[in-house]
């Protein structure tokens, strides 16, 4: 009997074995599911709360930058584990459907108008920290205005842009919503040793029942982080700094500065994937350059080379904008927009309905009998309405 026993758990064990690992597996797939939906999450806000620049590329960059540590595309080493080979962003605009009529602008601000406006205060409104420090920040509402039987806001807050590898997870609000009885909240978190050290813009909003934003929009808090830089395979490195002036025209050649150090005599630079049509040196901290005409409006990246393959780059460093058309004329009456109900158009205009943002990333599986990778998926949308 006891042999038979014997028998019996090491027949038993590989199931046992099996078991154990389908529960963990579970867990790390839900788990890592939840992370992606964030990011996808976190990418609809920062688009509609971008709309004016938050072309797909730009939306691409932000959810890279925020996943990989600044990278513009997979893989890299400074951001989270997801920032591997398999990881794949894509963004599409959907253009209005034919079958479903464009929500009424008149109708929105009239439903939007039944809450009280308001606006939100954020303090620090700048700050310079080291990686791995805790941050705190104080979110207050303010500006409440109206009368009769006008509600009351009660504020779902949100916060974008703030720096990638965020400790513990992503940052939240305690509470979560605002109102006239408890008009404060706090948000805190930790930078890491993998958080990019630059220039961070977070930005602070939220929506009320009636769909409402700020009145006078998103409230931005500058985060400068420091932290040590990152090795470079070139003896003395090129840094690049933001280009001045950071956001040009579309549409004709435009000459920019670009500070930095390490520059050499023979430095190319590039906007993104575009060549500047002309480079002149300075000095070693010091460029200037022509941004082509033909550079599509955007976001990009501003790269310095010398002739060894060694660069820097100044991540997001130029912004190329439409240029502005004729002014409207004084006796036009200018038509209501989704602006005055707190939604802009979607990002990149043009008559898009929504925006979609997938991200899409291999799981890694423990069961040892399954050689195949999961394949996780997050969607999200951005409304025009």
């Amino acid at each position: 009997m006891k042999g038979q026993s014997t028998v019996e758990l090491a027949l038993l064990l590989p199931v046992l074995t099996g078991l154990i690992a389908l529960t963990l597996q579970g867990g790390v797939v839900l788990s890592d599911q939840i992370s992606l939906q964030h990011y996808a999450n976190e990418a609809g806000l920062w688009a509609e709360h971008n709309d004016a620049s938050a072309t797909t590329t730009a939306i691409q960059t932000h959810v890279y930058q925020q996943m990989c540590g600044g990278a513009s595309g997979p893989p890299s080493s400074s951001g989270s584990k997801y920032c591997a080979a398999g990881l794949s962003v894509a963004v599409t605009l959907i253009p209005t459907p034919t079958s479903q009529a464009a929500p009424s602008p008149t109708s929105d601000v009239l439903a939007a108008a039944t809450c009280k406006t308001w606006d939100l205060s954020v303090s620090p409104a700048s700050t310079t920290s080291a990686q791995g420090q805790s941050l705190s920040y104080t979110v207050t509402l303010i500006n409440i205005a109206g009368h009769g039987n006008w509600q009351l806001p009660t504020v779902s807050l949100s916060i974008s842009g703030y720096p990638n590898a965020t400790s513990p997870g992503f940052p939240t609000f305690n509470p979560p919503t605002v109102d006239g009885s408890s008009t404060t909240s706090t948000v805190t978190f930790s930078t890491t040793s993998t958080s990019t050290p630059q220039r961070w813009t977070m930005q602070f909003g939220g929506r009320d029942q009636c769909g409402a934003g700020p009145a006078t929009g998103l409230v931005n808090s500058a985060l400068t982080l420091t932290g040590p830089p990152a090795p470079s395979p070139c003896p003395g490195g090129i840094t690049v700094l933001q280009p001045s002036p950071a956001t040009v025209p579309a549409g004709s050649a435009t000459t920019i500065t670009i500070p930095g150090t390490g520059f050499p005599s023979s430095a190319s630079v590039k906007f993104g994937a575009a060549a500047a049509s002309s480079v002149t040196y300075v000095s070693s901290t010091q460029l200037t350059a022509s941004v082509p005409g033909t550079v599509p409006v955007g976001v990009y990246n501003v790269t310095v080379t010398d002739s060894a393959g060694c660069s820097g780059t100044a991540l997001n460093g130029l912004t190329v904008q439409a240029s502005a058309g004729p002014s409207p004329s004084p006796s036009a009456s200018p038509s209501p927009t989704f602006a005055a109900a707190g939604f802009n158009a979607c990002a990149g205009g043009s008559g898009s309905y929504e925006t979609r943002v997938v991200i899409s990333w291999r799981e890694s599986l423990l069961i040892p009998w399954l050689t195949q990778s999961m394949q996780l998926t997050a969607t999200q949308f951005t409304f025009c309405q």
